[in-house]
């Protein structure tokens, strides 16, 4: 269902008068009569719960997907009736997420307890029948359609359109009632009403096509043999039919999913009951007419999008007469999956059998890469069942890779022992895409302030979150709902009112790990959404120096990942040092603690890495030995104020493969480090002065009584990480004194020196070359200043920042 200025040619079919509709449809039907036999008698039922990629019943004269759907499994099982009793009320709600966040399946999960019908206004992948589509397409070819765009020449006449429109969404609900009615009549009496249900929500939501036919599913056929019926007869027949099955007592729901499409179809064509001047789209004609049938007890609303537009169709006169609220009920919670969330490892349990390691370790990505929203977690296990079920860790790294152009390297080491993954495996995994509209807002920046400015908080959020795992609670007013309909965010609860105020803007943010790599790879398209714009942006406004001292760590963090990140870089191309490992090879690593409890190192970049995030910004001594416990795939550390380095991260020698921890102190300083200064910035990185300060007693623990045991903690988690080796450069100049005296050769291998220092010491102040060569020791560099130019760091008149 899409906008489209050329209407099709308008034709006047011949009368079908009401003693006739029925017969028509009986006609129509025939092709599924033994479809619907099947249906009521039970041997359809394997689509609930098989995961089998098989044809379920192969002697219908009809076509139906081979290949299970994962949305309907367990359907009506451990439901939470609470919040299935919240949406099917008597009113209409608005049921309010991002795509893919579960609105389908929480109204699937209702309609098993409450008769009624599911309409699609965007079916896709076999969900849902073509029926409103037909039905919209049907009316815009009555003789009666008034197809001048704003209505210009109908002032007068404000119904003209929305008549022809009932008479359309009449064949639609007279249709859906004669498919129910057959259902029923086919069911054995001790079929249980929430068997019947689920039998009836298949139907809907999987509806069969004739064969050799891809447009026209069971419901639209039958809607084409009623072109010729009037409103009143089909919604009359369609009484009768209702009253007469016995198993529906009182009215029914109606879900209409994805109504953010129908809610900008044909906006321009029907006039509002309000103004009586203002246009509206199908969606206000469509929801009007839904209560208008008195079949309905309540409507459900379910979509992405809380445009202005949707909003208009709540709020219309037409829903306020139908006993509507003043502000409509919304619903935006639904649930998602969570890292520590038991319902994901439940969900993923379900289906997969994890009995290895690797199992373990493939359950453990699967919880951290994909929580959020459930169609993430869905889509990944149908491609792990149904194409190389020998190469689960290919497969999630590759189906992440199309959704987010991030490469995801937690699992190098068991990629290797899997087949790599076939032409079709990847034709497969590139046809879902479930996040490719973020382009929408670049495209419309010139639009207005409001969409640039939309755009600018989204950016901070990212970058606070990529950076230093920071939330950000932005409060953007105008379309900020925006995001939500792109697929990006989340809207802050409404409860407990549950009632929304279309005059207040509901925060939204950010809480999945593939949006926020589908935003890097995003924002990187733009000049100025690059991580270099934000940094140069971020000096400009400083507030303060202390606010521009912490702009100053954030950019040291860019320059070491441009540098090292994703490729092999020397020391001294980055550091002044004059020292044997000056030439050494290095690359950024993050580490991370896998399902057997081990410690794996990972390359990272920009455009790859084990992580959403590159930092973490502690905010306590527990925070700082929780992240040297387990990085998690961060690379990068910014301290708490009390600790000492303003930076650390992990850095790996290209050759001998030995870790490094690097402390940065950053002096943003000017012009230069006084004496006093240099030593100071010293003692901040030397690892026997974290967490102590100076008192007239000596040196003493920061905060003894809180944190007793973080100074010791700390030297373990280095040592677990770094291990007991040290750094001895001068085993390699007696090595080749040696080299005859194997007993005495070995005796140097035993002692297991390194080829690198475990823990450097870097300085990065302004230009402070000249003061490191005269005052520096054996592992202590100084950053090179010529590298920050790109962030536009402020050198003349820069705060001074101790």
């Amino acid at each position: 269902m899409t906008q489209t200025a050329l209407l099709p040619t308008q034709v006047t079919p011949p009368r079908l008068w009401a003693d006739s509709i029925e017969d028509a449809m009986l006609a129509a039907f025939k092709p599924f009569t033994k479809y619907i036999t099947y249906l009521a008698e039970g041997k359809l039922d394997g689509y609930f719960d098989s995961i089998q990629s098989e044809k379920l019943i192969t002697d219908l004269k009809v076509e139906l997907p081979t290949q299970p759907m994962l949305l309907l499994h367990g359907l009506g099982e451990n439901t939470n009736m609470e919040a299935i009793n919240s949406l099917f009320t008597s009113d209409t709600v608005h049921l309010f997420a991002v795509s893919g966040a579960g609105k389908t399946r929480r109204t699937l999960e209702g309609l098993c307890h409450y008769w009624g019908f599911y309409i699609s206004c965007r079916p896709h992948r076999g969900i849902g029948s073509n029926d409103l589509k037909s039905a919209t397409k049907i009316m815009t070819t009555m003789s009666k359609w008034d197809g001048d765009k704003n209505g210009q020449n109908n002032i007068k006449n404000n119904t003209k359109n929305v008549d022809v429109a009932n008479r359309a969404f009449a064949m639609l609900i007279c249709a859906r009632v004669f498919v129910l009615k057959h259902l029923l009549e086919h069911l054995t009496l001790d079929t249980e009403d929430m068997i019947a249900r689920r039998r009836w929500i298949l139907a809907q939501v999987m509806p069969p096509f004739p064969k050799f036919q891809d447009d026209d599913d069971m419901f639209t056929t039958i809607i084409t043999s009623l072109r010729g019926a009037e409103e009143k007869d089909m919604l009359r027949l369609a009484g009768t039919m209702l009253r007469g099955m016995a198993r529906i007592r009182g009215l029914l729901f109606a879900v209409v999913d994805e109504v953010q499409v129908a809610a900008e179809y044909l906006s321009d064509y029907f006039r509002s009951f309000t103004t009586g001047t203002d246009m509206r789209p199908v969606l206000d004609a469509f929801h009007t007419f839904l209560w208008r049938t008195r079949i309905f007890r309540g409507v459900i609303l379910a979509g992405t999008g809380l445009s202005e537009m949707v909003k208009n169709v709540l709020l219309s006169q037409a829903a306020k007469s139908m006993g509507s609220r003043k502000y409509p009920t919304v619903s935006v919670e639904l649930g998602r999956f969570t890292k520590d969330g038991t319902s994901h490892v439940d969900y993923i349990r379900k289906y997969l059998s994890l009995r290895s390691i690797s199992d373990r370790r493939l359950e453990d990505r699967i919880l951290y890469w994909f929580s959020g929203r459930y169609r993430f977690t869905a889509s990944l296990i149908e491609l792990l069942l149904y194409t190389q079920p020998g190469s689960p860790h290919r497969i999630l790294s590759a189906f992440a890779r199309s959704l987010t152009q991030f490469t995801i390297t937690d699992a190098i080491d068991l990629e290797e022992g899997e087949p790599v993954l076939t032409p079709d495996t990847v034709d497969k995994i590139s046809t879902f895409r479930e996040l490719n509209t973020i382009d929408r807002l670049f495209e419309g920046r010139d639009q207005g302030c409001d969409q640039a400015q939309l755009i600018q908080c989204l950016f901070h959020a990212f970058m606070r979150w990529r950076i230093g795992s920071q939330t950000t609670s932005f409060p953007v007013k105008g379309n900020v709902h925006e995001l939500i309909t792109l697929g990006i965010g989340h809207l802050q609860e409404v409860e407990p009112s549950r009632t929304l105020d279309p005059k207040k803007n509901y925060p939204v943010y950010l809480c999945e790990p593939l949006v926020v790599l589908y935003l890097s790879s995003i924002f990187d398209k733009y000049p100025h959404t690059k991580k270099e714009a934000w940094i140069a942006e971020a000096f400009r406004t400083a507030r303060d120096p202390q606010s521009g001292g912490i702009i100053f760590e954030e950019a040291v963090l860019l320059v070491l990942l441009e540098r090292f990140g994703g490729k092999s870089c020397a020391f001294s191309d980055v550091f002044h040092c004059n020292q044997p490992w000056g030439s050494r090879k290095v690359t950024l690593v993050s580490l991370k603690r896998t399902a057997d409890g081990s410690m794996q190192c990972y390359p990272v970049s920009w455009t790859s890495g084990s992580s959403d995030r590159l930092g973490f910004r502690a905010a306590s001594p527990k925070d700082v030995l929780e992240f040297l416990n387990n990085p998690d795939g961060k690379c990068f550390l910014f301290p708490d104020t009390h600790m000492g380095p303003d930076l650390m991260c992990f850095l790996q020698d290209e050759e001998t493969k030995e870790l490094i921890l690097v402390a940065v102190q950053a002096r943003l300083i000017f012009p230069s480090l006084t004496v006093s200064d240099w030593l100071s910035a010293i003692e901040t990185v030397t690892p026997e002065f974290f967490y102590t300060s100076n008192t007239k007693n000596g040196r003493v623990q920061y905060a003894p009584i809180k944190y007793p045991d973080v100074p010791d903690g700390i030297t373990e988690a280095l040592k677990t990480m770094l291990g007991p080796a040290e750094y001895k450069p001068v085993v390699d100049k007696c090595r080749e004194k040696l080299r005859s005296f194997t007993a005495l050769n070995k005796k140097f291998e035993s002692k297991a020196s390194r080829k690198t220092p475990k823990y450097l010491r870097i300085i990065a102040p302004i230009d402070a070359q000249q003061q490191w060569e005269s005052e520096s020791q054996g592992d202590v560099g100084v950053l090179r200043w010529e590298l920050m130019k790109t962030y536009d760091v402020v050198m003349t008149g820069a705060p001074s920042v101790a």
